[in-house]
């Protein structure tokens, strides 16, 4: 076969609109084409009804293991920039003293230190973390010394940590249910104003792959809900 790992996807985008994608692996250098159209039944063309209609926009192509959202091109390829969400407004919500993330996510590499999520810019100001290692090991990061490994996930398949901190209990991290790992006590993360999802604060440390949930608790939740809220 001229392609493997085929894969497709329909998603209901609201108001009529689909967004359609279509993926899969080749080991040559030989130009394809993708066809969009009609089909009916076991045909592969649609004579139409003469009634009918169909728009299509945004076509694309990409290089890649999985789909991108959409980049607007003329007549030339761009480069596209990564998805990331900073928010700097976090003090009306933010408790320094104690609180727990939650992301569902995946990545399609093994890039070292890839950030899924971070409360913080860097470590000297505290910071709390979600963090895809060298052969996709997820780490919760707190600081230089608080690096627990929570197991390792497979490229493009979906994964739940949770990343809990607490100035007078011990720092945890769990993946997909797991046993929740614990880490040393740390006095408090810090008052940072910066909330960043798909890299760190100071814009590094980029994830490939996709962040498909996030939720924050301004409490420390229990070992027991870290494992619930994960499975």
């Amino acid at each position: 076969a001229i392609f493997s790992n085929r894969s497709a996807t329909i998603q209901n985008v609201g108001n009529g609109w689909y967004r359609i994608t279509v993926s899969a692996s080749t080991a040559t250098a030989t130009v394809y084409s993708f066809i969009v159209g009609l089909v009916s039944g076991t045909s592969d063309s649609y004579a139409g009804d003469s009634t009918s209609s169909l728009y299509a926009y945004g076509a694309q192509t990409e290089q890649g293991a999985f789909q991108t959202s959409y980049i607007a091109t003329t007549t030339v390829a761009v480069t596209r920039n990564a998805d990331v969400v900073t928010n700097s407004s976090i003090g009306g919500w933010y408790n320094s003293a104690a609180g727990t993330f939650i992301a569902q996510f995946d990545l399609a590499n093994a890039a070292p230190a890839m950030c899924v999520a971070s409360i913080g810019t860097n470590v000297a100001n505290g910071m709390a973390a979600i963090k895809g290692a060298a052969a996709l090991t997820v780490q919760a990061f707190f600081d230089a010394n608080t690096t627990p490994s929570l197991g390792s996930i497979t490229a493009n398949t979906p994964a739940k940590v949770a990343v809990a901190y607490d100035a007078g209990t011990s720092n945890a991290g769990d993946l997909n249910g797991a046993a929740v790992s614990n880490a040393g006590v740390q006095a408090v993360i810090g008052a940072p104003n910066l909330l960043s999802l798909g890299n760190t604060g100071n814009a590094g440390n980029t994830a490939t792959g996709h962040i498909r949930s996030f939720a924050y608790y301004n409490t420390r939740l229990t070992n027991a809900q870290l494992q619930n809220l994960t499975t």
